[in-house]
């Protein structure tokens, strides 16, 4: 089956480089997600630092072995050049990896900006540390389960786990 994952924050520990990139365009405010300069520089040179979670890489690894395809679906605006695909698969373990799905910026008939890539991919089954990630798999009817964002994540408020009768995966936030 087709498998979709989240990137920030569910495959990859990726807030220092949000961090940083935050504080290098609008340190007062979160403007810095309108600006294409921040995304290219997250996807041209920031990315190659994040931490891969290893829950993530077990779970690839999981679906892998039963021969299901992985799909990596972000809420990113896209960069001038797509970097962030090479750099997941080979950190992740991906087999067969597919462009990475960015939908941030994307006009879509759906609520959810995921909603649309899942619905593209055939994917059944959605994994993601947001509401938002679970809206789009509820808005798509397939299964959704809640990875845990790390504790020490720059991204607050952690959202309500289960908060949508979702499955929470435990001890998914490293």
């Amino acid at each position: 089956m087709n498998v979709s994952f989240d990137i920030d924050d569910t495959v990859a520990a990726t807030s220092g480089c949000f961090y940083y990139c935050q504080q290098k365009y609008s340190p007062n405010d979160h403007s810095n997600l309108k600006n294409q300069n921040f995304w290219d520089e997250i996807d041209a040179s920031c990315d190659k630092y994040s931490i891969p979670k290893l829950s993530a890489k077990a779970l690839i690894e999981m679906h892998q072995a039963r021969g299901d395809q992985i799909f990596l679906i972000t809420g990113r605006t896209a960069g001038k050049d797509d970097q962030v695909t090479p750099i997941l698969a080979k950190a992740l373990g991906i087999k067969n990896m597919q462009p990475v799905n960015f939908t941030g910026g994307q006009k879509s008939e759906y609520k959810q900006g995921k909603t649309a890539a899942i619905i593209k991919h055939k994917v059944q089954l959605h994994y993601g540390y947001s509401d938002d990630d679970i809206l789009a798999a509820k808005e798509t009817s397939i299964r959704g389960i809640r990875i845990l964002r790390a504790a020490n994540s720059t991204y607050v408020p952690h959202p309500q786990a289960g908060g949508y009768g979702e499955e929470v995966l435990i001890n998914s936030s490293y």
